[in-house]
């Protein structure tokens, strides 16, 4: 099993450094090469040039989805991954070890009822069918062989839904002149709970594999630590590779923000890698201390982060609106304290 490293920008420096040093694949996020004030998808970046062919382009759904939607269409996106911008905006060709179909992920703070989560499965197998038309466009018309075919993302929340995105992936695939490939990603697997009856991590991934053919391997996007010591040996010989940015989020949740620096920050990712191959070698390691750091001396009641002891004042108010796949906007109002500004679900 691959483990990637989830890394919040395409740029050399000192966690690109720990990044090629720790000799693992890494996921770069489209999102963070995208910049609408300068007209869209920018340079591929440094680190992608350095690790030629070792960089997976992930479609960036779930952060696209909390800003209320992507901000680039198919063919943007396609138009961006066959050219593979330069530093000076020139065509490069396509870096990438595999590049994520774009998806919709069905997470209950993004699909908060059973009408939306199959509205975003119908969704992803669409968009999934309209990327293959602008592959088979490109390839055709500018001869662009170079450019292989998206990874197809299943999306859902209960066994159900993921079963249904597999009937209609298949049917996108044969629609297309498309047999299964050989690796396809599981989305919306992030912070799920493992034991679940009908949407736990376990009995999600227990009903793709017996349906999915013997051949196809998975992806798992943001899956880590305990969900790979409770995998069975079917379940974990059927995963080709995990990635995550647990090591970015676990510095912001423990340091203080102005002692978050890279150096602490590429230590965690050395950190988690160690304990995901380690969990992956079937034994366990102490967790690895990062730097020395001064906490505060309190933590929030709410959140749980540390902060200020005189202002943990609650303060509870509408979030930033979420577009749902059919155009409605939703609110979700959040918990957060004074000090820390960390939000939660209320």
């Amino acid at each position: 099993m691959n483990v990637m490293v989830g890394v919040p920008y395409s740029s050399n420096g000192r966690l690109g450094d720990e990044a090629a040093s720790l000799d693992c694949d890494v996921m770069i996020s489209a999102g963070s090469l995208f910049r609408a004030n300068k007209g869209g998808f920018q340079s591929i970046g440094p680190l992608v040039f350095r690790l030629w062919g070792r960089c997976a382009l992930d479609s960036a759904g779930f952060v696209a989805m909390k800003q209320g939607g992507y901000r680039w269409d198919v063919s943007e996106y396609v138009d961006f991954v066959r050219r593979g911008w330069g530093p000076r905006g020139h065509s490069v060709g396509v870096p990438w070890k595999w590049w994520s179909s774009m998806d919709y992920c069905c997470e209950p703070e993004i699909a908060d009822d059973q009408a939306e989560v199959t509205r975003r499965v119908q969704k992803t197998a669409a968009t999934l069918g309209e990327t293959f038309e602008e592959v088979d466009y490109w390839r055709e018309t500018e001869g662009d062989t170079d450019l292989d075919d998206p990874m197809p993302i299943l999306q859902g929340w209960s066994v159900d839904d993921y079963l249904e995105s597999i009937e209609l992936t298949e049917q996108a695939l044969k629609a297309h002149g498309r047999s299964w490939p050989a690796r396809i990603g599981v989305g919306s697997v992030c912070r799920r709970h493992l034991h679940h009856g009908t949407h736990g991590l376990l009995v999600v991934l227990q009903a793709i594999h017996e349906r999915l053919p013997s051949g196809v391997k998975l992806h798992l996007f943001g899956v880590k630590g305990d969900v790979l010591r409770a995998l069975s040996p079917e379940l974990a010989d059927r995963i080709e590779s995990i990635d995550s940015m647990a090591w970015d989020f676990a510095v912001r949740k423990r340091v203080p923000t102005g002692q978050r620096t890279v150096e602490v920050r590429a230590k965690s990712m050395r950190g988690w890698v160690e304990r995901q191959r380690a969990s992956i070698r079937g034994r366990e390691v102490a967790p690895i201390t990062e730097a020395p750091v001064t906490l505060r001396p309190a933590s929030c009641p709410q959140c749980g982060f540390s902060v200020k002891s005189a202002s943990l004042v609650e303060l509870t108010f509408g979030s930033r609106p979420r577009r749902r796949v059919d155009g409605s906007v939703v609110r979700v109002r959040q918990s957060w304290c004074r000090d820390c500004r960390h939000g939660k679900a209320a």
